[in-house]
């Protein structure tokens, strides 16, 4: 806010004569939003992470999705109870079942209820099947959400690490703006007293342009790293800007093994575990093409209650008086399939097919994480020595503002020099910090590749 008011007091200074420039100033504070708002929120990498598991969608339809195949295994597990069915049936007509008439042709009406309990004895494994596809079908809807938590927490941390360098280089383009001013002022009291030239002083105007453009830009990535983030948090970017707040990391040098680690992403990685799954739900789909081409012995029973009119059925064997009689029977059935015109053998050789290619998936799929083991390993020590010369470089522009201090108390340096040092410093300052996140980003996209995320713990590191 105060390197804003500098800004426009100055732009206004020089456009608006002596003492006209603060009252439009002023003016402008007020009708500017921008100017007066207050400080967006500060939000922790906890906080963030844990409203991301509260709000995200992703994880809602995830966790509707486990639901829904657990109903699939409780369906799949009613196959082995009977199914009972009652049927209820009032007919008026001159005409009973279609063929029987009555005396005179006139119409009568009669009632049929049946009660029908059918209970499947052997099956030769369908039920077993269809009860294993489908359980492992959950299991692969539950290594799908926790696949998608672990996605959640690992964007969110990488967007708040985003936040982190951008507010970081924003803050730094901020300082060299000032500076540049400080530098433009400076070169304009040395032009006037003759101690440098007119190109001097134009390279000194160029580079308070160049700041001014740098500060822009960074302001503006600033604000795409807070959309990202609104994002995951799932809320509105405009409405809702959040900060994020600087995170104490603690030293921690613990040796990358790449043999251990790819063995522990072999293990623990929720996607291979899902993939897996469906090679196990695969497998089932195919035992059960298989057993359809197999028999079904079922046993059958049923219960009749109806009431006939008088002389519906002239035999002697049926009441003749309007009153209710009631029947049964009990039997067994033996299904065996005999020919469907092939459609029972092209299920099972489809079956046996999509198993195939979900096995050798799973095997490319394994092969594909100890690549991106060995890759995000790199990116870990790649990032690190950045960090490393980083903090040189920083340190090295902290002992030239030091000898520059000195040679100005001498006599052997300007004032130009002094401001140069300084610009310098802050820029060598933004450049550790951004690769300080980078290292932060490059540790949690490897706890990711290697599967290991647990909510919410910030990377531990150290020079």
């Amino acid at each position: 806010m105060s390197y804003t008011f500098i800004f426009l007091h100055r732009r206004l200074c020089r456009t608006f004569p002596g003492w006209i420039g603060i009252p439009a100033l002023l003016a402008l504070l007020l009708i500017s939003p921008a100017c007066w708002a207050g400080p967006d929120p500060v939000l922790s990498l906890s906080e963030a992470v844990r409203t991301a598991l509260r709000t995200n969608p992703g994880i809602s339809s995830s966790m509707e999705d486990v639901r829904s195949r657990k109903e699939g295994v409780g369906i799949s597990k009613a196959m082995y109870f009977p199914t009972l069915s009652v049927s209820y049936q009032n007919t008026v007509g001159n005409g009973f079942m279609g063929f029987f008439l009555f005396p005179n042709y006139n119409s009568y009406d009669f009632e049929l209820l049946t009660v029908t309990l059918t209970e499947d004895i052997w099956d030769f494994g369908r039920r077993e099947a269809a009860t294993s596809q489908n359980r492992w079908a959950m299991r692969k809807a539950l290594d799908h959400h926790r696949r998608t938590l672990q996605e959640i927490i690992h964007k969110t941390e990488v967007a708040y690490y985003l936040l982190l360098s951008t507010q970081h280089q924003e803050a730094a383009s901020r300082l060299a703006f000032r500076d540049t001013l400080r530098h433009l002022d400076t070169a304009r009291l040395l032009y006037k007293k003759g101690k440098i030239l007119h190109p001097a002083l134009t390279a000194a105007e160029e580079t308070v342009e160049e700041s001014r453009l740098a500060l822009f830009q960074a302001i503006d990535r600033r604000r795409e790293s807070q959309a990202v983030l609104a994002r995951l948090l799932g809320v509105t970017p405009i409405d809702h800007p959040v900060r994020a707040l600087d995170l104490p990391f603690i030293p921690n040098d613990q040796p990358i093994r790449l043999r251990r680690d790819v063995s522990l992403a072999l293990r623990s990685r929720p996607d291979l575990q899902e993939m897996s799954d469906e090679v196990k739900a695969r497998k089932a789909a195919l035992d059960k093409a298989r057993d359809d081409n197999l028999p079904i012995f079922s046993a059958v029973g049923q219960y009749f209650l109806t009431q006939l009119p008088y002389g519906a059925l002239p035999m002697p064997v049926v009441p003749q008086n309007s009153a209710f009689f009631s029947t049964y029977n009990v039997g067994g059935l033996l299904t065996i399939p005999v020919f469907e015109g092939g459609s029972t053998l092209h299920r099972w050789r489809q079956a046996r097919a999509r198993f195939q290619s979900t096995h050798f998936k799973m095997d490319d799929a394994k092969l594909r994480v100890e690549k991106e083991v060995i890759q995000s390993s790199l990116r870990v020590g790649e990032t690190r020595q950045k960090w490393v010369a980083a903090i040189e470089g920083l340190e090295t522009a902290r002992e030239n503002i030091v000898r520059v201090k000195e040679r100005l108390f001498e006599g052997k340096a300007s004032p130009l020099d002094a401001l140069d040092a300084r610009a310098a410093f802050e820029k060598a300052k933004a450049e550790a910090m951004a690769a300080r996140y980078a290292w932060a980003t490059a540790l949690a996209d490897y706890r990711f590749v290697l599967g290991d995320i647990r909510p919410p713990q910030p990377p531990q590191i150290s020079p």
